[in-house]
């Protein structure tokens, strides 16, 4: 057959020249869904709200997966990095609009703090504990990088709670204490 159409039994068939090819589908599916995006989005919204129970498990089991929340927290960090200012602003500007929330926040660390001050520590222990706050100062003022003090035992941590004693403290940059927030991490 191949032979007498193509004069070569070898010639794989052709496609006629009217034929979609992949490129061209999928070429016309994206200017079809830009063309209609209204009608598409209308369309899902109605199918989420007709089915709220599936669409809330099927997203509850998306965002349990490991790698959808490692891949969260890397573009989270690089955007970040990437817009500092922005950030700045961002966190300027919830605090304006946020006092009632911040000053909460800051009296529950201070009252967690107190809490967490055992009553026996001595004058010198309290005198090495300024000089960890001190080290990060002078951290953030050489290296020109934000420094905290961290809790190695967190104060307030979900399966053990540390003590504010100097040799549970520690001067590390703000991002990586921002990063371990309130979890015990391990050597």
């Amino acid at each position: 057959m191949r032979l007498k159409r193509y004069g070569d039994p070898l010639v794989q068939k052709r496609k006629s020249p009217g034929t979609v090819t992949d490129e061209d589908r999928k070429k016309w599916k994206r200017e079809n869904y830009e063309k209609n995006r209204g009608s598409y989005k209308e369309r899902a919204n109605k199918w989420r709200d007709d089915n709220f129970e599936r669409y809330a498990e099927s997203k509850r089991q998306y965002l349990d997966r490991e790698d959808v929340k490692a891949a969260a927290r890397v573009r989270s960090s690089e955007w970040r990095t990437n817009n500092s200012e922005q950030k700045s602003k961002n966190d300027k500007e919830w605090r304006a609009n946020n006092v009632d929330k911040k000053r909460s926040y800051q009296a529950f660390r201070r009252a967690k703090v107190r809490e967490a001050t055992p009553l026996w520590l001595t004058k010198e222990h309290r005198h090495q504990i300024a000089l960890v706050y001190k080290e990060a100062l002078r951290l953030s003022k050489e290296k020109c990088v934000m420094y905290h003090v961290d809790h190695i035992v967190p104060l307030a941590g979900k399966a053990v709670s540390g003590l504010h004693v100097p040799w549970n403290l520690q001067a590390i940059p703000a991002v990586e204490n921002h990063r371990k927030s309130n979890k015990l991490v391990l050597p």
